[in-house]
């Protein structure tokens, strides 16, 4: 039987910290009563549970307006909780809706696949998070796209904000002090390394060198009065246009950028859209416009 429905998953959020922190029994007796609560929230909203695995629920609706309504007071309710051994409860929630196959009690296709997708990619925040606490960072961005079609499949920006409870706009200090500044579109960052695969493709490009083209890398360098060196002082001596990648090597990419000259890599550079703030269907990335010198030159 196929029908369109609402698929939710739910996932417990970090039920191994809760197991380290209360012990086998207490945590899955702490766990089962949350998921207990959830299935509660859910035939609130109309709903029905097709089955729990582990710490997480899925349930389905007759409308998407049901499974967000149900969505949003799973979270409301766990962020009621009161922190347990300064752990809080917090809940991923992945939903998806449209034509669904119903066997045996069960529900199977794509929308369930991608409702499950959706919760996975929820796990990219945590990472993050504990990324920024070992850092001891104010703030951190990921983004994951597929490598092969260029789509953005998961964007996060820490520290976040309950959207229910909006801080106001800064209108003093650094605006990346504030919750609002999604660091992904509007935070301004060096390129660094990952410049010099597109030294390397201009060359190519423009048919000064192949990927087997062999580069003297040795020392020493100069550029505008400044010394070029190789990362811990290395000394890579002579490399092809793949080694001078594979290696990082800053001297191999600046004899590849000084062949190609400022010109016509300025030129290069802008027609990729790197003078561009990022198109991408968020609002503020209009706002996040990338730093330019004021005159390109060899070093630039």
């Amino acid at each position: 039987m196929e029908a369109d429905r609402t698929i939710l998953f739910a996932d417990i959020v970090d039920s191994t910290g809760f197991t380290e922190a209360l012990g086998d029994v207490e945590s899955r007796r702490y766990l089962a009563e949350i998921l207990d609560e959830l299935a509660d929230l859910t035939r609130a909203q109309g709903g029905i549970v097709i089955k729990t695995i582990g710490d997480e629920i899925m349930c389905a609706f007759e409308s998407p307006g049901a499974g967000l309504s149900a969505a949003v007071d799973m979270q409301r309710a766990l962020a009621a909780k009161p922190f347990l051994k300064g752990r809080p409860s917090r809940v991923k929630i992945g939903v998806h809706s449209g034509p669904v196959l119903i066997e045996n009690g069960d529900m199977f296709g794509d929308v369930v696949n991608v409702a499950a997708r959706v919760i996975s990619l929820a796990a990219a925040e945590q990472v993050l998070y504990g990324g920024m606490k070992l850092m001891n960072a104010k703030g951190a961005t990921s983004i994951l796209m597929d490598v092969r079609t260029g789509e953005v499949i998961s964007v996060v920006s820490l520290p976040s904000f309950d959207p229910n409870d909006r801080p106001r706009p800064a209108i003093e200090g650094d605006a990346s002090d504030s919750p609002l500044f999604n660091r992904s579109v509007q935070g301004v960052y060096e390129l660094g390394s990952v410049l010099k695969i597109f030294a390397a493709a201009q060359a190519i490009d423009l048919g000064l060198a192949s990927a087997d083209t062999v580069i003297d890398t040795k020392g020493p360098m100069k550029v505008g009065g400044f010394k070029i060196g190789e990362f811990r002082n290395k000394n890579y001596g002579e490399l092809s246009v793949t080694d001078i990648i594979v290696k990082s090597s800053n001297r191999g990419t600046g004899r590849l950028a000084l062949s190609i000259g400022a010109k016509r890599q300025k030129e290069f550079l802008q027609s990729l859209g790197f003078f561009e703030a990022t198109s991408f269907e968020i609002v503020e990335a209009a706002s996040g416009r990338p730093l330019l010198p004021k005159r390109w030159t060899d070093l630039s």
